[in-house]
């Protein structure tokens, strides 16, 4: 189990992941280790975010846009992340 600052370890597992990739010039299916990162709470860390009255959303298309600074967003999430996530 890996852990990463404002992450904790719960949300972290190895898992091989297979893809093309130039090795030496040639493509070649290479299996490798990556990181799987869980997402299960990003539409709560999303919806506090909202309430803090630091986005802006109105209609876009169809659909409801939502715009936030992105460093504001981060800075949120990293720190909701360190609170709530073991």
């Amino acid at each position: 189990m890996r852990s990463l600052p404002g992450l904790g370890t719960s949300h972290l597992s190895a898992g091989s992941i297979s893809s093309t990739l130039l090795v030496d010039s040639e493509r070649a299916w290479v299996t490798y280790e990556d990181l799987e990162l869980s997402t299960d709470d990003f539409a709560q860390v999303g919806e506090e975010f909202a309430r803090t009255g630091a986005e802006r959303s109105g209609p876009v298309g169809g659909g409801t846009g939502r715009l936030a600074r992105q460093r504001a967003l981060v800075g949120y999430a990293t720190a909701w992340f360190s609170t709530h996530r073991s």
